[in-house]
């Protein structure tokens, strides 16, 4: 069975840099934006709404009203292929798979070290004003905040379990206390380990 750390994080709380510092200490993959182009390839749709779509529910009304049209929404199709190809990654090869609710696609099939990043309103905000030049500082919490809510809806939608809830993971970490290599050690520990 390949091992496999899946990575579920808030909004700029530094999973996916951490997720690419793990790749560089273990010599393994790390699919987060690797990852939406081989779904757009897939599924034709362009990365930039993959990006959006493909990780965050904004109409879960529109997902369930589809259900009565027998047609599929476009965020349940994008669901089915990033299902095959998480499924893939993780039964061929060792990696870090970076949201995408790898962590309940590879429950039983992949011997999975899941884990979640959070961290604290201000080191969050710093990220992001870091990152992005065009947000207002004075409208970062809400942005922030608007983010991680669309990640839950779609995490809660497609898993049936709750996005950040403890019991879903091996682990949790603080990134603005511990500090982003901090978490890498850590974690890079318990994969060499286990």
């Amino acid at each position: 069975m390949k091992k496999v750390i899946t990575l579920s994080r808030q909004f700029c709380s530094g999973g996916s840099t951490i997720g690419r510092k793990l790749s560089q200490t273990l010599s393994i993959p790390c699919y987060d934006s690797s990852l939406l182009d081989k779904i757009a390839e897939k599924s034709g749709f362009d990365s930039e709404y993959i990006r959006e779509e493909g990780e965050y529910s904004k109409g879960i009304l529109s997902m369930i009203l589809s259900h009565g049209t027998g047609e599929l929404s476009n965020q349940e199709k994008l669901w089915v292929i990033q299902h095959n190809i998480i499924s893939k990654l993780g039964t061929t090869e060792d990696c870090i798979i970076v949201g995408r609710c790898a962590d309940y696609i590879l429950k039983e099939k992949a011997d999975c070290l899941n884990i979640f990043i959070h961290a604290d309103m201000d080191f969050r905000k710093e990220r992001l004003l870091a990152s992005n030049a065009d947000i207002e500082p004075d409208k970062c919490v809400r942005f922030l905040k608007k983010k991680d809510k669309a990640r839950a809806a779609h995490y809660n939608y497609f898993t049936d379990q709750g996005w950040g809830d403890a019991k879903n993971y091996h682990l949790t970490l603080d990134a603005g206390k511990f500090g982003i290599e901090k978490c890498v050690e850590i974690i890079s520990s318990l994969y060499k380990k286990g």
